[in-house]
């Protein structure tokens, strides 16, 4: 049997810093099937209130580090290649293999689908 070396179960522990010291102040562990690239990290709200990731490669996970949840508004059937977030939170757009993907945001409902011909 070979090994798959494209995913390993790891723990990501996400720190949020203010950028005066180096005690976060915030941090939460997640337990992820990671892939072998950097996640997506994009910080939204006043003092970074909230903190999308990539963390795998189907996934869109949110955390609020105020409260310490994190959760999974987009899931997507194809490993995700990039993503974008509109500024008001209110829309995701992935792409995936040879489609696009737009997803509202905070339920995680796909909008509309793109598909590369």
């Amino acid at each position: 049997m070979q090994e798959d070396r494209t995913q390993q179960r790891h723990v990501l522990r996400l720190n949020l810093h203010d950028g005066t010291s180096d005690a976060p102040q915030s941090q939460v562990e997640v337990e992820e099937v990671f892939y072998t690239r950097l996640p997506y990290v994009r910080t939204f709200g006043e003092a970074d209130q909230r903190v999308y990731a990539l963390l795998n490669a189907r996934s869109v996970s949110l955390w609020t580090p105020a409260t310490g949840e994190v959760v999974t508004p987009v899931q997507q059937k194809t490993s995700i290649r990039t993503i974008a977030i509109r500024g008001d939170e209110r829309l995701v757009v992935t792409t995936g293999a040879t489609n696009a993907y737009v997803w509202s945001l905070p339920d995680g409902k796909k909008l509309l689908e793109l598909k590369h011909r």
